[in-house]
């Protein structure tokens, strides 16, 4: 009985498994008996006979995740601004953009409970509760972004009416520059010349755009202009009339929303990363709402009380007209 050492060396890439590729480029195995069968043996069972099975490539899920809300996002926007301009270019009766708002709010505050309720249970609203008693100014911090938003949703309401989607759209870049304006000033973030340099050429295309759109237009932008005024001086009688499209005003109120919404999302990433104190996003949105619904509330006869006024008077005269032959 005697150990023979036998060394293969390999010419050529072989289709090992993966155990083996961790081995050196030569495998090195003793056989006991040194006969050549025994040693051909020994070789057909070291290497495989079979063709290993083509690898399965994994999907990843993050980029699946990101690429997917980037769509998401980009499809949200667009069916948002070009609904919502029809929404304000239709003949007859208008609805009222600040309770749009107040509904909007409304809506957020019920998911929003209905989601931290399956999430929480029952002890949602002591949780609650236990920030408003033993943690006031916590919950105060609340107030300002929710009152950023809520004039924030009333400004796109009179943006909608007065812009076309283009605008709205161009103009809806400049939140990018009061984001990153307001992280800076807020948040402490340093921005590199490269992104001050993105932002700067932003704005000047921003400049370029706006003022392309406010000089002044004959043919068919006079025609259409006109036709929009004639249908609002129209519709006067109506409970809530067109009104005739300003773009001056449209434009300042993309820039105040704008700005509300960089200054409101700066506030708002501080509050959520205060480590000190654990909750679920459902709660934060609850906090929003305690100051989001009353404030919302208050804007609509602010915001619309010539509207409301009319359409109070509208409906009395109806009812009355109804009930007194």
């Amino acid at each position: 009985m005697y150990s023979v050492l036998l060394r293969l060396p390999f010419t050529r890439p072989l289709n090992l498994p993966p155990l083996l590729h961790h081995t050196a480029v030569t495998t090195e195995f003793a056989v006991a008996g040194a006969s050549r069968s025994s040693r051909t043996l020994a070789t057909r069972c070291l290497l495989p006979r079979h063709e290993p099975k083509a690898m399965i490539i994994q999907p990843d899920r993050h980029a699946l995740l990101k690429y997917g809300s980037l769509s998401f996002v980009v499809v949200q926007n667009t069916a948002l601004i070009l609904v919502g301009v029809h929404s304000r270019r239709q003949d007859g009766p208008q609805y009222l953009g600040s309770v749009a708002v107040l509904l909007t709010e409304v809506l957020k505050t019920l998911i929003s409970l209905t989601c931290a309720l399956v999430d929480s249970g029952s002890g949602v609203l002591s949780e609650l509760r236990g920030y408003v008693v033993h943690d006031p100014l916590w919950v105060l911090a609340f107030a300002l972004p929710s009152l950023c938003y809520c004039v924030h949703n009333n400004l796109w309401y009179v943006a909608v009416t007065h812009l076309d989607p283009v605008t709205i759209a161009v103009m809806t870049q400049l939140k990018i520059v009061s984001a990153a304006l307001f992280s800076v000033l807020l948040l402490g973030r340093k921005l590199g010349a490269r992104r001050w340099a993105a932002i700067a050429l932003l704005m000047v295309g921003l400049a370029v755009v706006q003022w392309h759109s406010l000089r002044p237009r004959g043919g068919v932008g006079a025609a259409a202009a006109a036709a929009v005024g004639r249908r609002g001086r129209a519709a006067r009688g109506a409970a809530v009339a067109v009104v005739e499209r300003d773009e001056a005003r449209g434009l300042l109120a993309m820039v105040g929303l704008c700005l509300l919404s960089g200054f409101a999302g700066a506030l708002m990433e501080r509050l959520l990363k205060d480590r000190s104190r654990t909750s679920s996003l459902w709660i934060r949105n609850l906090q929003l709402a305690l100051f989001s619904l009353p404030v919302a509330a208050a804007l609509v006869p602010l915001a619309d009380a010539e509207a409301l006024r009319t359409q109070v008077r509208v409906r009395v005269r109806a009812t009355l007209s109804l009930l007194l032959p």
